[in-house]
């Protein structure tokens, strides 16, 4: 995925999202998140990520979902997608300027 992109600061994982999330102090600038389509704790996923401050300033959070859910009142909403049956949250985290 790094070479597709041309990237030298790429890093994929491949993990359980909370469990990876609980245990990680690092800061992104780009988080993709795809949870099974089963689950029912998307929305504390994404405040997990906001909690632990996993995202730098201006960074997103990319949640993919069942498009038929909706995601618009969880905190730090910016705009949606649908493809078909999939969804794809866009969260940001803004920087605070003085």
């Amino acid at each position: 995925m790094a070479k597709k992109l041309e990237g030298s600061n790429i890093r994929t994982v491949k993990s359980d999202s909370s469990k990876f999330l609980l245990g990680c102090n690092l800061q992104f600038d780009l988080i993709f998140a795809d949870p099974p389509f089963d689950i029912t704790y998307r929305e504390n996923l994404v405040q997990l990520i906001f909690s632990k401050n996993l995202l730098k300033p201006d960074g997103f959070l990319i949640l993919e979902h069942p498009a038929k859910e909706k995601t618009e009142t969880i905190p730090h909403f910016e705009f949606s997608r649908t493809y078909g049956n999939v969804g794809f949250s866009f969260f940001r985290k803004f920087e605070i300027t003085d």
